[in-house]
């Protein structure tokens, strides 16, 4: 890791199966039920990237604004929590 590596995953900590996963414009792997994605390197441009994640489950396409990590080095895990009421909750911390 160099000095201001960034990087993040994705924890799918619901009973819900997700597909098109991506976050800061970054494309990830389809997620099943308690499934982790590997961690890559944040390559996020505020001019060009949305601070957002995408997927779809069931049918149903999600999206939402997203904490960026502070800090410009370091590990960061974006957990799927739950899904309520047509929306996506998403909690964001440190490793």
């Amino acid at each position: 890791m160099k000095q201001n590596d960034l990087f993040i995953r994705i924890i799918n900590d619901t009973s819900h199966e997700f597909t098109n996963v991506s976050l800061f414009s970054m494309e990830f792997q389809d997620l099943s039920p308690q499934d982790t994605t590997k961690y890559l390197a944040l390559k996020f441009d505020s001019l060009k990237h949305d601070p957002l994640i995408y997927c779809v489950s069931e049918g149903t396409n999600y999206g939402r604004y997203v904490k960026i990590p502070e800090g410009n080095a370091g590990y960061y895990t974006y957990t799927i929590d739950s899904l309520k009421n047509k929306m996506i909750y998403v909690n964001l911390v440190k490793d």
